[in-house]
């Protein structure tokens, strides 16, 4: 007996007729309707609202929660037009990869990263990958910049992971070549969901003794599987202050048993802050935003890296709230990219 079609409500239809209509509209008033980051849009809905949205409107959807812009990056940003991207092919069945080179042609290190979306969104056009990819290489570190499969239509851990992995490898085994640079030169980074996947590498190189990235770089993570308790009088506080960007514990626990299923909710290979923190761990930089629910898990993770003496720095940014590096006309977003330039700059 086969399996009855999936119900489509007039909820759900209208919600796909709207992905489609809002896809045409130009930049701007896209952007001003959907907000300048996926997660203002992804946070008027509950997570399982979202997840089936994405499952439903397909490539439109995908289309209207990536908010980049890359001409008015390039207008506010003209510095940045010296950049040189190049589409990347990682191998048979993986997500495509951008290599972004500055006019230095001699750089100190270089970066593979990749952007944040709960793990259902996010692309290689939206500014927590492209803009921050371009600033990086404007100013002495190229990147490669690395997507991976999203936790949708049966996706789930450990192939976004693996995606990470495979880029991480892919440019360790060619730094000499894409970067001239050698492997020991290279860095490991991403935001929020990928912040989690660049840290989940790093296990998995521990787990494995293969050689580490020359430090980690974390934006806005999350390393844990739930959201730690807050005093509800803090968490109140940045509740208001995060307004459309506040992530309650339910939408959290939700995204991450979507991801990870219930079998690997405290598995340190899905979630990093799960268990104990190798003191081989490599340097860590933890960029968190002050009105984020989630900075109480890249806190966490701090205070396990200091406490078997891995080197750590940790900015938690004033008046930033979740995602602020997907916002780049914003001083948040400005000082959240002088932190990575200058923690790549004294490494």
């Amino acid at each position: 007996m086969t399996n009855p079609p999936a119900r489509i409500t007039r909820g759900r239809l209208l919600s796909v007729v709207g992905a489609h209509a809002v896809r045409l509209l130009p930049a701007r008033p896209r952007r001003q309707l959907l907000g300048r980051a996926p997660c203002h849009f992804a946070a008027k809905l509950s997570f399982g609202d979202l997840h089936r949205f994405l499952e439903t409107g397909g490539p439109a959807v995908s289309y209207v929660l990536d908010t980049s812009d890359p001409v008015g990056v390039l207008r506010t940003y003209p510095e940045l037009a010296d950049v040189t991207v190049q589409e990347v092919r990682l191998g048979p069945g993986r997500p495509p990869a951008r290599l972004y080179t500055g006019p230095d042609t001699s750089p100190r290190s270089a970066l593979v990263w990749t952007h944040g979306g709960a793990f259902v969104s996010g692309t290689l056009d939206a500014n927590e990958s492209h803009w921050v990819a371009l600033s990086l290489a404007a100013r002495g570190h190229p990147v490669l910049a690395v997507d991976y499969r999203k936790a949708l239509h049966g996706v789930r851990h450990p192939l976004p992971g693996d995606d990470m992995a495979a880029g991480w490898s892919w440019a360790a085994g060619r730094a000499a070549d894409i970067f001239g640079l050698p492997p020991h030169r290279l860095h490991l980074g991403g935001a929020s969901a990928g912040a989690n996947l660049a840290a989940c590498v790093v296990r998995r190189l521990l787990d494995d003794g293969s050689p580490l990235p020359a430090s980690l770089l974390l934006a806005y993570p999350i390393l844990h599987s739930s959201l730690f308790p807050w005093n509800p009088a803090d968490l109140a506080v940045v509740r208001r202050a995060a307004g459309n960007l506040y992530f309650s514990p339910d939408v959290i626990a939700d995204a991450c048993l979507n991801y990870a299923g219930a079998d690997f909710l405290t598995d340190h290979r899905a979630f990093p802050g799960e268990a104990p923190v190798d003191e081989k761990h490599p340097p860590t930089l933890v960029l968190t935003c002050e009105h984020d629910s989630l900075r109480t898990s890249g806190e966490l993770y701090v205070e396990e890296l200091r406490a078997v003496g891995v080197t750590t720095v940790h900015h938690r940014i004033p008046g930033a709230r979740h995602g602020c590096l997907a916002r780049p006309a914003t001083p948040q977003a400005r000082q959240a990219a002088d932190q990575l330039v200058a923690w790549l700059n004294q490494m």
